[in-house]
Order: structure tokens, then C-alpha cells, then sequence
């Protein structure tokens, strides 16, 4: 009996949320967000920091979702709570769970049709074949077509090298932030529904517009996701992380770089896809509750 339970135990380890970054790995280090502790006042005291607590150390759960939260949304880390409450108007955040269950809105899934491929009049990836990691996904809105226009105008005003846009990055940004608003995406504490890239691959390629790196143009307004205090304390690359945070919000299930780009691992030994460390601590925590079991 006792062997049983260190096994169950071990089970129930073996599916715990991660505590660590998936990215934590990676020859590109994600600068963490300004520091800072939001009052929940949504005022003009409020010191904001809404990315740090939600996303960076997801404080609300303590560095790691339980598993009776699953299905789960990022929402609830309460990264967006100045957005939904002072710019969209909730009552509070994170609004009703049900709000984000995209099942019952009817879009469907994402198909090969929703990814053209093109953006800005430049090809990114093959029409047809682009995003097949996004394909089968569910959608929050059908305005794929929307974001090709949107993100292009964005990216053409920051002048950056839309040739140089990763396909895992351009598929993300027409989900128009699916991957957050759509709890389908997070049944498992150990993996998502699709691979959705880590936020590490998209900072990298916005500090290199060359707008970017002097003043940033927000996804949504300034002083939307964030108070405006906090705004004023940001230095341009502090922007792009906040700004690329609150919609590559999920920050320990995701595919860092290196997942889709092997040689930008910090080492070439790890993970490429932030589950190796766990994967052998698990294995490790089983060979022990194995030993432990048969010398009782």
C-alpha cells in the first residue's frame, strides 16, 4: 500500500504546473518587466505592474497553476485586470470564466486558410502550409484577415524587417490573442492544446525595429494594460516586454526559440523545448519513490 501511494505521488508531481519559465534556457535572455505591485484600484494611485504579477511571477497562484484551475486562462493571473476594468469596461476582472469559452462563440477552429502567409506584401511562409502548430485551434473572433492588416501596418510604421519575421511569430499575431482569451487552450497543467511560442522569440525580433528601440507604438493605447504612471517609468525596451507580455502571456507551457531554432539553446544539452529538466526530475523523483518503496 505504501508503495502505491509513493507512486501516486509521484503521478500527481508528474503533473503539476511548471514553477520555472520555459525560456530560462535560452541564448537570449528575456529582460523581466519593471517591477512593481498593482493595488487593484484602478486609479490614478494604482502603481500597476500588472504584467510583473500576472504574467513574470503569476503571484496570484503562486508561481504555479493548480490543477484544480484547469481549464485555465491567463486571464485569471489578472495580467489584463487594468485592461478588461479601466479600458474595456468589466464590472472586474477577469470578467465571467464563461466569457472566455470559445467553444460557445461559434468561430470554430483556425484552418489553413486563416494564415495567408503574406504580410505586408511579403512572404513569410507558404499559403497552405503556414502555422500548422495553430491549425485546429480555436478562435476567440474569425479576424485572422483583420490582424494581416493590422500587425503589417504596425511593423511597416516601426520599419522593422518584416522578412525577417519568424513563421512562428507571424502565426501567433494573426490568433489576435486567441491563445489567452480561449480557456480550450489549457486543459493540461503539462502542455498545451497547440504549441504557442514563447514571448522570448517575439521580444527579440521587436528590439530590432528600429522605431521599437526609441518609442514604441502599443497594441492597444498607452496606458491601456498598464497606468500611465507606469508607463512614464518604462525605458523603451521595458516597453517591449510589457506590451509583448500581455499577449504572449503564458510563460512556462509555451515553445521558447529554440524549440523552433535548436542552435539558440544556451546549451546544447538542455531542453529545446523547456521539458527536459523537468522530465528528468520527475524520473529521478520516480527511481527514488521506487528505492523508498522497496526497502520498506
Amino acid at each position: 500500500m505504501r508503495s502505491l501511494l509513493l507512486l501516486s505521488s509521484v503521478a500527481l508531481a508528474k503533473a503539476a504546473y511548471p514553477s520555472t519559465r520555459a525560456f530560462e534556457n535560452e541564448i537570449f535572455e528575456v529582460p523581466a518587466p519593471l517591477e512593481a505591485g498593482p493595488s487593484f484600484g484602478y486609479d490614478d494611485a494604482d502603481p500597476g505592474g500588472y504584467m510583473f504579477y500576472g504574467t513574470w511571477t503569476m503571484e496570484k497562484f503562486g508561481g504555479s497553476v493548480p490543477a484544480d484551475e484547469m481549464p485555465y486562462s491567463p486571464h485569471k493571473t489578472f495580467h489584463t485586470a487594468w485592461l478588461l476594468v479601466v479600458f474595456y469596461g468589466f464590472g472586474e476582472a477577469p470578467g465571467p470564466f464563461n466569457f472566455w469559452n470559445c467553444t460557445e462563440k461559434g468561430y470554430g477552429q483556425y484552418t489553413s486558410a486563416d494564415f495567408t502567409g503574406m504580410l505586408s506584401a511579403v512572404k513569410i511562409c507558404e499559403a497552405g502550409s503556414c502555422c500548422p502548430d495553430i491549425v485546429g485551434g480555436m478562435k476567440f473572433a474569425d479576424d485572422a484577415m483583420n490582424w494581416h492588416t493590422i500587425v503589417g501596418d504596425r511593423l511597416k510604421g516601426a520599419l522593422c524587417d518584416i522578412s525577417a519575421l519568424e513563421e512562428e511569430v507571424y502565426c501567433h499575431e494573426m490568433m489576435g490573442q486567441a491563445n489567452e482569451n480561449c480557456y480550450e487552450y489549457y486543459s493540461s497543467t503539462e502542455t498545451m492544446v497547440v504549441n504557442i511560442p514563447c514571448v522570448d522569440t517575439a521580444v527579440r525580433y521587436f528590439l530590432e525595429c528600429p522605431v521599437f528601440k526609441t518609442k514604441l507604438a502599443w497594441r492597444w493605447a498607452e496606458g491601456s494594460s498598464e497606468p500611465l504612471e507606469y508607463h512614464s517609468l518604462l525605458t523603451p525596451i521595458d516597453a517591449v516586454v510589457v506590451d509583448s507580455l500581455i499577449v504572449y502571456p503564458e510563460t512556462r507551457l509555451c515553445k521558447p526559440h529554440s524549440y523552433y531554432h535548436p542552435d539558440a539553446s544556451s546549451s546544447s544539452s538542455g531542453s529545446t523545448d523547456g521539458s527536459t529538466d523537468s522530465s528528468a526530475a520527475n524520473y529521478a523523483g520516480f527511481l527514488l519513490a521506487v528505492l523508498v518503496a522497496l526497502l520498506m
